[in-house]
């Protein structure tokens, strides 16, 4: 719970033939972190197989086109489902790619063939409706197109374009002999035929393409008599749209057909390409293939099991653990090539707090996992500052109703998060004796915060001296797993700072809190001897055991800044450190306030009781009330949990927690 698990450096060397199985088995369990064949021996190649050099670029085609069908079939509103069960994802790069392959390629190539005729029958639709358009336009004007064809002097163009044009082509146009018809054909856009003599046709032209003119020319086949011409393509649209629903089903029966199989390719392809990815950090010889990587150490002998039970040829593996003094996964964690991974291993109810470890970072393979600290820390801190049964009830059921709802199921850890925290507010509240911001002396089993704000302050800042020293303790407990003794003697937040901080407080608590009289000396003594043991610490440990390491004369400078002003940024960390937490006795009060003030702007307009209540009073005096309530709730909620992020990251985790662990990324089919 106080540490992630405990990791174990597998190194697998099998044959080339064995690599498939290996591999099938690795990203099934999800068990190992692959790390790069360099950082084990520079001597090894990458270790793709011949065989397999040529596979992955093939796979990345495929599912290219894979993702191609997925888009088709989307836009026909067929849903793929990609859940495939593991029975049904194979391991084998070349088997998948050669079953795979043709089949995508040939139904690639018969979707893109309907989707491209469905193309083309909608453009020799639309313009049969344009020619339709254009010759219903003649009618309108009282001849015929064939009529006017005939012209000896004249032309006639005929197009579409938008109407909003039409007075500027107007104005254009006055200097040049024409004849405009105008035809209504939407809102928007007009049917135009225009007649002009034959020797301006070529400016009319122009002219009219500058205002986005759209000719349509008549075929030969539709000039004669406008009613027969009609009728043919009334006839010819009929049959094109029965060939373009025809040939819409086909694409729909194809669709669904495929969908099923889509998804299964998809996934299956997806895994070979993990697999094909992951041989990159392999290491490679003649005839074998090494495979090294982090695992869980609590499944390593079972593991190792396993593998040598896949395959009658021999398979030789080597465990070794970081914790060791000795061995390859010491050496590479002391020479600092690759980091071990940070797995974490929590009970049930600390799940949730995970995603406000890993969003400032994750803790290192040797440091402390601070996950429980800050569950108990920021579930208390949260419902402190926001202590209300009923609103500690609402931000429950949201949470309950998030966690348990399928609809947000990516965020179910927030959920659950909120019910923890709301919890809290609502046993706080009971300690406040606060529901809805309405405040019962009968209820309250602790204080009242706007009544007792002396006692409610220095509680916050009990609290936050708790947490700092708590935070001290879990650095010295690092530092001495690290054999870091510098940092656990001198360091900022080490034992001589705690030393420091903790007499700071008694002589407070002493002077101050019980007004006893405590003599100067030694106070100044108390209090300077930890300051002067770290100044000192500082120096005479660099002198002694730092003295075979060479400096620049800038890293001297630099250090010798740094220890004459380390007293002082000690001091003023732990006074703005520990005055800081005054702010979560701040938030209650600020709480109980803000409820105060919706109370009193809901009895403005008459209230619920009394002589000038009545029931548009009353009416006004809930909706304020519910109104009030909502908007604390949004407002405080999110400005509470901004709060405790900033004491946990900033109050507590600056004395251990770096965050520079790395997470623990399993070869699996999913992306990581």
């Amino acid at each position: 719970m106080f540490k992630t698990e405990r990791m174990k450096l597998i190194q697998i060397i099998a044959l080339d033939e064995d690599v498939i199985p290996i591999c099938d088995y690795l990203i099934k369990k999800k068990i190992v972190h692959l790390i790069d064949h360099t950082f084990i021996s520079t001597a090894l190649r990458e270790g793709t197989p011949a065989e397999l050099s040529n596979t992955l670029s093939e796979i990345e085609l495929i599912e290219q086109k894979l993702k191609k069908l997925s888009s088709w079939i989307a836009d026909n509103n067929i849903e793929i489902n990609l859940y495939v069960p593991e029975s049904k994802i194979i391991i084998d790069p070349i088997k998948i790619c050669n079953e795979t392959k043709q089949a995508v390629e040939e139904n690639v190539q018969t979707l893109a063939a309907s989707i491209d005729e469905i193309h083309n029958y909608k453009v020799r639709i639309d313009r049969l409706n344009r020619i339709s358009d254009a010759l219903q336009s003649f009618e309108t004007a009282g001849v015929s197109y064939e009529e006017v064809s005939k012209f000896n002097f004249f032309d006639a163009i005929t197009g579409t374009m938008p109407r909003r044009f039409i007075p500027q082509l107007r104005r254009s146009m006055q200097q040049v002999p024409h004849h405009f018809e105008l035809r209504n054909l939407s809102e928007d856009e007009v049917s135009l035929i225009v007649i002009c003599t034959k020797e301006a046709k070529k400016n009319v032209i122009d002219t009219l393409k500058n205002h986005y003119f759209s000719e349509i020319k008549i075929p030969d086949e539709y000039s004669g008599n406008p009613h027969d011409a009609l009728d043919s393509i009334e006839f010819n649209l009929w049959s094109l749209r029965e060939e373009a629903a025809a040939t819409k089903h086909n694409i729909l029966s194809l669709c669904s057909s495929l969908a099923p199989k889509v998804g299964i390719w998809q996934k299956v392809v997806k895994a070979n390409a993990s697999v094909l990815n992951a041989m990159r950090l392999f290491g490679k010889t003649a005839r074998t293939t090494c495979i090294s990587g982090w695992i869980p150490g609590k499944s390593a002998g079972k593991i190792e099991n396993e593998i040598k039970s896949l395959t009658p040829r021999p398979i030789k593996i080597e465990l070794s653990s970081p914790d060791e003094s000795s061995g390859l996964a010491s050496s590479l964690k002391k020479e600092g090539n690759t980091k071990v991974p940070s797995k974490f291993r929590h009970p049930a109810f600390l799940k949730p707090f995970q995603m406000l470890i890993t969003t400032y970072g994750y803790p290192a393979y040797d440091g402390i996992d601070p996950t429980f600290f800050v569950a108990l820390t920021f579930t208390l801190m949260f419902g402190m500052m926001f202590g209300d049964i009923g609103h500690g009830a609402v931000l429950t059921a949201i949470g309950f109703f998030i966690a348990k709802s399928k609809t947000f199921k990516s965020i179910r850890g927030a959920g659950w998060l909120m019910v923890t925290v709301g919890c809290s507010a609502i046993f706080f509240g009971l300690m406040f004796g606060s529901i809805f911001g309405i405040e019962f002396h009968s209820l309250s089993l602790w204080l009242m915060p706007l009544e007792d704000t002396k006692q409610l302050l220095g509680t916050a800042v009990l609290l936050g001296i708790l947490i700092i020293t708590v935070g001290i303790i879990l650095n010295l407990i690092q530092s001495v797993k690290r054999k870091n003794y510098k940092e656990f003697l001198f360091g900022q937040w080490g034992l001589l700072s705690g030393c420091f901080y903790w007499m700071a407080l008694g002589v407070f608590f002493l002077a101050l809190i019980k007004d006893k009289n405590v003599p100067v000396g030694l106070t100044v003594a108390v209090l300077l001897i930890p300051i002067v043991l770290i100044v000192l610490g500082d120096v005479f440990y660099a002198k002694l055991f730092e003295k075979n390491e060479t400096h620049s004369v800038d890293e001297d400078e630099h250090s010798a800044a740094e220890t004459i002003f380390k007293p002082i940024e000690i001091t003023l960390g732990f006074v703005t450190q520990t005055v800081s937490f005054v702010r979560v006795g701040a938030f209650a009060l600020n709480h109980a306030a803000l409820m105060m003030v919706v109370y009193q702007l809901a009895r403005m307009g008459g209230g619920m009781t009394g002589p000038e209540a009545n029931i548009g009073s009353q009416l006004s005096y809930i909706i304020a009330a519910v109104t009030g309530n909502i908007f604390v709730m949004l407002l405080e909620g999110l400005v509470v949990f901004i709060q405790c992020l900033r004491l946990e990251y900033y109050e507590f985790f600056s004395k251990f927690f770096e965050g520079d662990g790395i997470k623990f990324k399993p070869l699996k089919i999913e992306d990581n």
